[in-house]
């Protein structure tokens, strides 16, 4: 299970990186596994490959940098290794990219987001009572518009 807290109504979790932790904000429409401030690129150990894409948001059209981390990332308990990061601006995000093929549960009352198992079926247990919303994302299933059906 990884922690979930809400922060001015907006889903947040603990990311931990290169012996510092800090608040990522948990979005469903971003694609990639984590975006990062781009100051943030000349202090991380990554990949030689550096590539550049064009993000449309419904607020801007911009260039981020993408690279693959060598080291562990922690997003909650969960380590994470050669995570693809997104450096761009705006807060720290992290997006579905981990969550592909895999059944999740994200239960904003009991602040959990429960993660089963790479192709593992698609149940998840729930705790009793709680209010949840249930998908299994594949790169097919997960809508352009980044809103769960």
């Amino acid at each position: 299970d990884i922690p979930i807290t809400m922060r001015d109504g907006v889903p947040t979790v603990s990311v931990s990186l290169e012996g510092e932790r800090f608040p990522v904000t948990l979005d469903t429409g971003f694609n990639g596994t984590l975006r990062l401030p781009a100051e943030w690129e000349e202090k991380l150990p990554l990949g030689r490959r550096r590539r550049k894409v064009l993000v449309t948001t419904i607020h801007s059209k911009h260039i981020e940098v993408v690279r693959r981390l060598r080291t562990e990332v922690r997003i909650g308990p969960t380590p994470v290794r050669g995570a693809l990061v997104y450096f761009g601006p705006g807060p720290p995000l992290l997006g579905l990219e981990i969550f592909r093929n895999r059944p999740i549960l994200l239960d904003l009352r009991s602040g959990i987001l429960r993660v089963g198992p790479l192709n593992g079926g698609t149940q998840v247990s729930a705790p009793p009572e709680a209010a949840t919303l249930r998908g299994v994302f594949t790169p097919t299933s997960a809508p352009r518009d980044g809103a769960m059906r």
